[in-house]
């Protein structure tokens, strides 16, 4: 066994070595695709960017998740060459509660998308109606057959955790080409 000072010579350098120890950070570096490689060009086309939350956050159960995404981007750039301010906010699921509602509404944001069936009080829901850009996955037929002047919602994931997912690139030249007005769910 051993001896008492020897115990607390061991204790007492358990607590102070965290305590003394240089703090360790891991390096985060801010994400330029909005400043960088994407905003200057689509903004100049009118194109207006969105909120979605934070990647692993239920905006549903934590809508603070709400006015931190709206911060974030017009921290980084403004949302549409009209404004500063993003009008849009993409909530993964069918349905928005009351509580969710009111904070997207007091957060200024007026359209929500793009599962959702039943549009809640004060915002407009954009239904995805236009299928994917995922290679293999989209549907030129229908982005075609969209009526002038009709929204069409198309939806793509870029990454899923490190994976990066592969557009179509005839689709999205097509897209390019047309005269049309996006916006993203960010």
């Amino acid at each position: 066994m051993p001896s008492r000072k020897a115990l607390s010579l061991m204790l007492v350098s358990v607590f102070l070595i965290p305590i003394l120890s240089p703090s360790v950070a891991g390096e985060w570096s801010d994400d330029g695709w909005l400043t960088n490689l994407i905003g200057p060009e689509r903004m100049e086309n009118g194109d207006e960017f969105g909120c979605h939350g934070f990647e692993n956050i239920d905006t549903l159960e934590e809508n603070w998740v709400i006015e931190a995404c709206k911060e974030y981007l017009v921290s980084h750039t403004d949302s549409s060459r009209w404004g500063r301010d993003p009008i849009s906010f993409g909530i993964t699921g069918d349905y928005v509660d009351n509580q969710t509602a009111l904070s997207l509404v007091n957060s200024g944001f007026l359209i929500t998308g793009d599962m959702i069936q039943n549009a809640p009080e004060g915002l407009v829901v954009f239904s995805r109606n236009g299928g994917s850009l995922e290679k293999n996955s989209a549907n030129m037929e229908l982005l075609e057959s969209a009526e002038e002047d009709s929204l069409v919602s198309i939806w793509w994931r870029a990454r899923v955790d490190d994976i990066k997912v592969r557009e179509d690139k005839n689709l999205m030249t097509w897209l390019e080409e047309q005269n049309v007005w996006f916006t993203t769910w960010g």
